[in-house]
């Protein structure tokens, strides 16, 4: 009989989708998504119901739900496995980012980091930046990186036209965080230069307010979370941007490379992990005409191909083979303990 994996989430997007599709070739799968704190409450009872049943509980980012997840799988005698990487484990002051720099929700990853038995943080920037916010046993953590789409591998024969494109869903938030008003403002530097800017848009004022600011040469593109479509579009364009103040990854970022865009890039987080050399560097956050002129560069850059190689490492076999080991090597040493 399959061992029994409970995996608990804020939502199954791409990332915790593909996890989800990892352990079901092993185990049997029982999925709880928690979206909020009112969620965690009115849920308790169930998550509570699940963990008694579970033989072992996966948990994606240290927030509430991986508090009480983490707490009642110690009194029961179950393994977790805490993945993190995000907002969960870091501080971005100049943006008030992170559950790391707040007052009283930094409880929740003090002891959900504390309680796991294993922490698998998805980059080391991300790894590194969880050790210095908070105290707990380095032994038990080790990065696993997270895997690109494999529809990203796939080379499409798309003629590259003079397009920067960028990624992200649009919201007030992001407009700050992933840059997206950036590189909206530089794209009136570039006239010869298509932006496009895919990405969710639940939030209409936010979505109006980019359509104000952009010039004729900015489109907009709502495709949802599709990803086949999204990256049609990145195959086209010569250079993807991602001018964040952190990126616990940059998985869009790495499927853009693998279609050969140059990526033009941050020097925050996890980005110069993933981007190397292959890339052009912005130093100044929130300034459009150094992001316009890196543009400009990469544009004129044959970096394309070695992009695409230096992306291409990050697979979902690899993350597929190390999350197994983990979540196999905890079962056998708790049946152990039986």
């Amino acid at each position: 009989m399959k061992k029994k994996i409970l995996l608990v989430a804020q939502n199954l997007d791409d990332m915790i989708l593909d996890d989800s599709k990892i352990l079901k070739k092993y185990f049997d799968v029982d999925i709880l998504i928690i979206k909020s704190g009112a969620q965690m409450v009115a849920k308790l009872g169930k998550l509570i119901e699940k963990i008694r049943k579970a033989d072992l509980c996966l948990v994606w980012f240290a927030t509430s739900y991986a508090f009480f997840t983490t707490m009642f799988a110690k009194l029961f005698g179950k393994p977790t496995v805490l993945v993190v990487g995000g907002y969960d484990v870091v501080k971005v002051p100049e943006i008030g980012y992170g559950l790391a720099a707040h007052p009283i929700k930094r409880i929740f990853p003090i002891f959900a980091l504390q309680w796991a038995d294993a922490v698998l943080p998805f980059s080391e920037d991300s790894e590194a930046q969880m050790l210095k916010n908070f105290d707990l046993d380095s032994d038990k953590v080790r990065t696993i990186h997270l895997g690109v789409n494999p529809v990203a591998l796939k080379k499409y024969k798309k003629k590259k036209g003079n397009t920067a494109v960028t990624v992200g869903v649009m919201t007030k938030s992001n407009l700050t965080r992933k840059g997206l008003e950036v590189f909206v403002r530089a794209a009136k530097y570039l006239p010869d230069v298509k932006f496009v800017l895919i990405g969710d848009a639940p939030d209409k004022a936010t979505s109006e307010y980019l359509k104000n600011i952009a010039t004729p040469n900015v489109h907009l593109k709502n495709l949802g979370y599709n990803t086949e479509k999204i990256v049609q579009e990145l195959s086209k364009a010569k250079v993807y941007v991602q001018v964040s103040y952190h990126e616990g990854f940059g998985r869009a970022m790495a499927e853009a490379m693998c279609q050969e865009c140059v990526p033009v890039v941050s020097a925050r987080g996890a980005i110069p992990e993933v981007v190397l050399n292959t890339g052009f560097y912005v130093h100044k956050l929130g300034n459009p005409q150094e992001v316009a002129e890196k543009i400009r560069m990469a544009i004129k850059s044959k970096l394309g191909k070695k992009a695409r190689k230096q992306a291409m490492q990050f697979t979902l076999e690899k993350r597929e083979k190390a999350l197994i080991e983990v979540v196999n090597n905890l079962l056998t040493k708790y049946e152990g303990k039986k």
